[in-house]
């Protein structure tokens, strides 16, 4: 008999005591929440931290740098700029309209030791070492800002980049933000 009921509570600690869903509410929908993610689900009421910001990027990517605003939150007032490089990048500049840029940090920008300088209406970004931004899809940096006010949307307009001779690369930018 006592053999039994230690059978019975190695079992229990074994195979746990959770619910059939997980501890999830009957309410919650998991999926992707993030209505700038490729996978974004409407339905979604949980996010399960599957969202992806790549997949259908890079399918719509046909130069040498595309970048595109992802991430825009009101709350913190800032946003990332997304980019996606076959080529190695050493600087970058570009204009943005609609808010007034306060601040520029994070991403592979500060990851790769570049410096980074804004002004209201431009960040502008290389590295004083030679370093460079190695191909792939990662933020590039992460904006911070004041006053967008819905009245116009947040654009990227102007922008270089450059390789490691100095040289100009080809840059396709994705869509303003409303």
């Amino acid at each position: 008999m006592v053999m039994g009921r230690i059978f019975i509570i190695i079992l229990i600690i074994i195979t746990g005591c959770t619910s059939p869903n997980n501890g999830a509410g009957s309410n919650e929908t998991l999926g992707c929440t993030d209505n700038s993610a490729c996978n974004y689900d409407s339905s979604a009421t949980d996010n399960d931290g599957s969202c992806n910001y790549t997949d259908c990027i890079n399918s719509a990517c046909d130069s040498e740098v595309c970048i595109s605003i992802k991430n825009v939150n009101h709350t913190n007032s800032s946003f990332d700029i997304f980019m996606i490089n076959s080529l190695p990048v050493a600087g970058f500049q570009f204009e943005l309209t609609g808010i007034t840029i306060t601040d520029a940090s994070g991403g592979s920008a500060e990851i790769a030791g570049f410096m980074v300088s804004t002004s209201p209406r431009t960040v502008l970004s290389f590295s004083l070492t030679g370093s460079t931004i190695s191909s792939g899809n990662r933020i590039l940096t992460q904006i911070s800002f004041i006053e967008y006010t819905n009245t116009s949307p947040l654009c990227m307009e102007s922008p270089i980049f450059s390789d490691e001779s100095g040289n100009p690369l080809s840059v396709q930018i994705g869509e303003c933000y409303d």
